[in-house]
């Protein structure tokens, strides 16, 4: 649960103009694992497929539920 709102942060924070979601990442500690889980992902397939699936799931369902509200905001104010 706690990669899942790590990735759900990183998501909201890749949809912010000028908002790095590489900052936030590393802000988070989980910049070196995700690094390390796509670099080395045939070592060990299923814990890092596991990983990124939970942490992309975060990302895509923060990208999918925020978007409109921060393109009101762009266009609005």
């Amino acid at each position: 649960m706690n990669l899942f709102l790590k990735g759900f942060l990183i998501g909201i924070a890749k949809i912010i103009p000028g908002v790095s979601g590489a900052m936030i990442s590393v802000s988070l500690g989980i910049y070196d694992k995700l690094i390390n889980a796509v670099t080395s992902f045939f070592d060990n397939k299923k814990d890092n497929f596991r990983f990124l699936v939970i942490f992309g799931l975060g990302v895509l369902l923060a990208i999918v539920s925020f978007s409109n509200i921060i393109r009101y905001f762009i266009n609005n104010y």
